[in-house]
């Protein structure tokens, strides 16, 4: 992998660290109930003129992993 491609891969990583933590901390984030979670996810899930946004299954996919099993 090229350093083009890293320097690409951390600046994706860094703006979605971000987009989900511009709703709180990730230690807070493991804190929130599930059914808030699954809140932000379908409002994620919501496209906006008819598109989705470019990061929202990343997005989704991040507070998945927040979800109590």
């Amino acid at each position: 992998m090229g350093d083009g491609n890293k320097a690409l891969i951390n600046k994706r990583k860094q703006l979605v660290e971000t987009l989900i933590y511009q709703w709180d901390s990730p230690e807070n984030l493991r804190l929130l109930d599930d059914d808030l979670l699954k809140m932000i996810m379908d409002e994620l899930s919501q496209p906006q003129d008819g598109k989705l946004d470019a990061f929202a299954p990343i997005l989704q996919n991040i507070l998945r992993q927040f979800i109590h099993k």
